[in-house]
């Protein structure tokens, strides 16, 4: 029997910087406090340093990866919070 995934609100701090170019590209911000964001998803992974939720999720087939889609990678030392929803 396969274990039942966690849905889970997670909030955490931005740690990619602006979404079109990355936070390299704009010295300027890097003084600016990131901003808050808040992730609702199914956790299909999770490592020492990072948390994988994923938005939305197929059928479960027997032997066959999660089909999903909506994938975020978040890394733990940026977590301000999470709370199961299930």
């Amino acid at each position: 029997m396969t274990k039942p995934l966690s849905l889970e609100l997670i909030e955490w701090y931005d740690h990619w910087g602006a979404a079109s170019v990355g936070w390299s590209d704009w010295p300027e911000e890097t003084d600016l406090i990131p901003m808050n964001i808040k992730s609702v998803g199914y956790v299909t992974g999770e490592s020492k340093q990072m948390v994988h939720l994923t938005s939305h999720l197929g059928h479960n087939i027997k032997n066959e990866p999660i089909n999903g889609s909506g994938h975020i990678a978040i890394l733990k030392k940026c977590i301000i919070s999470r709370t199961k929803l299930d």
